[in-house]
């Protein structure tokens, strides 16, 4: 298979993906909670439009009608909405429900596009390669790709290293084919792990050195039409009964509003106290937003952007009866001993159920021996940052904050790093937390046996504890 006719075939995949993730996962529904829904949407609300649009599409508590579906996407993609405007988009140009219309589906396309959404501006930039449903222009495709991957989508990336690597749609650059695969491969898509290793077999070593080169000083950026989406997402974990929470500081670092999701309900967060030299964060908990009344969390998803901009003055009074972890002893750790990670690596993909991830420490120091970090084998993804390293008490021994960074150390060493991972040591958080009063005397004390507390007991005391954490 080519490289061409596998970007054919990843584009049929990415439209059946998409259609799959934003229309919901099968979760039961609660009759009065689709009530409710059907009453706002009716009221013209956007996101209960899109809700409906996509219960009509699985079935889920109503009758399956694919025309009802799409009546509701198109109300909802006319006030606006940019996932029902991608959804209407991609009924037409399979034409499901509807007369396929490349030049409607087209037009769909690029008004959620304009808005930001990385999967409609890589298929508007196919269409204009390919000149389907509207006349075939190379800049332009080159020009809505290019949108996707400069945000940091992986897709979009490998889409434009593999359009580098044809010379299809722009001159053709090895290096530039190469940078883009080099990024997309290192977010662990891959296809684009192949076509960067096929790739490479075309290219000079100054060549591939040029592209490491290039990749390493990329920025991800956020598009120009992507309003009211967070920035950056990351985990934090409760240290308080009265609504204290640690974060890593790059996570929520220049953000204008704070939002902490757990799994009784959705928060307002301010920043209390920075630690730039450490990259902590200890943030306090300000108020609840209104419950959602729907369970499906696909759905739940497409309300929040309007529920986050509610003023705190209508946020909901919060009692303070979280559950805190312990904060143990870093100094008492030794080489080999067990650690493991609690939180939410790559929601958008792997979702927002935590993830328990067992590993141990590899070094009691980090790079270039830098004694605040433990180095660590557990597997660290984007948004596992801010999130507990733990002991196999539960004890909170550390705070997950990088990983090694994967293209700068290929550009180093010509290798991929496996599992090299970080921790800022709990000795280090606690004399952070020192200095705040409102902590005075409110910590819990570590547990000190093994044979105190059983992993089962500790872990479901830990997913209490532990939230995503979303930086607007």
């Amino acid at each position: 298979m080519t490289v061409r006719e596998k970007l054919r075939w990843s584009e049929r995949l990415l439209i059946c993906i998409c259609a799959v993730a934003l229309a919901g996962e099968a979760v039961a529904m609660d009759p009065a909670g689709i009530n409710a829904v059907k009453l706002r949407a009716e009221k013209g609300e956007p996101e209960a439009e899109l809700a409906l649009g996509i219960l009509y599409s699985t079935g889920e508590g109503v009758i399956q009608d694919v025309s009802e579906a799409i009546n509701w996407y198109r109300r909802a993609a006319t006030h606006g909405n940019r996932v029902a405007q991608h959804n209407l988009g991609i009924l037409y140009a399979e034409g499901k429900g509807v007369e396929k219309n490349l030049a409607e589906s087209a037009n769909w396309l690029r008004k959620s596009a304009e808005q930001g959404f990385p999967p409609a501006q890589i298929r508007l930039g196919l269409f204009y390669a390919e000149g389907q449903g509207v006349p075939r222009n190379h800049a332009e495709a080159l020009g809505w790709i290019r949108r996707a991957a400069e945000q940091g989508d992986a897709e979009g990336q490998r889409v434009l290293g593999v359009e580098f690597a044809e010379g299809t749609i722009v001159r053709e650059s090895y290096v530039e084919g190469y940078k883009w695969l080099l990024l997309a491969a290192a977010q662990g898509n891959s296809d684009a792990v192949e076509d960067r290793d096929n790739l490479a077999k075309k290219m000079s070593g100054p060549q591939i050195a040029e592209a490491r080169r290039l990749a390493t000083a990329f920025v991800p950026h956020a598009d120009a039409g992507a309003a009211g989406l967070p920035k950056s997402s990351g985990t934090g974990f409760f240290i308080s009964k009265n609504a204290h929470l640690i974060t890593a500081l790059h996570v929520v670092d220049g953000a204008t509003r704070i939002v902490v999701k757990t799994r009784r309900a959705r928060f307002v967060a301010q920043l209390v106290k920075a630690d730039k030299t450490n990259d902590l964060a200890l943030l306090r908990i300000l108020g609840a937003f209104p419950p959602l009344t729907l369970t499906n969390r696909q759905i739940q998803a497409s309300q929040e952007a309007a529920l986050y901009q509610l003023p705190n003055s209508k946020l909901l009074q919060v009692v303070g009866d979280f559950t805190p972890l312990r904060i143990g002893d870093a100094a008492a750790v030794k080489l080999g001993d067990a650690a493991a990670t609690f939180g939410y690596p790559n929601p958008d993909i792997q979702g927002m159920e935590p993830k328990f991830t067992r590993g141990e420490i590899n070094s009691l120091a980090g790079v270039r021996d830098d004694g605040r970090y433990f180095q660590i084998s557990t597997p660290v993804q984007p948004g596992n940052s801010g999130g507990p390293l733990l002991d196999a008490r539960g004890n909170v021994i550390g705070v997950v904050v990088s990983r090694l960074n994967d293209v700068a150390v290929l550009q180093v060493t010509g290798q991929l790093p496996q599992n090299v991972n970080y921790a800022i040591k709990s000795t280090v958080l606690s004399a952070f937390l020192k200095s705040v009063p409102a902590l005075k005397d409110r910590l819990e004390s570590p547990v000190e046996s093994v044979a105190s507390t059983s992993s089962e007991e500790w872990l479901k005391e830990a997913e209490k504890s532990i939230a995503v954490v979303l930086a607007f």
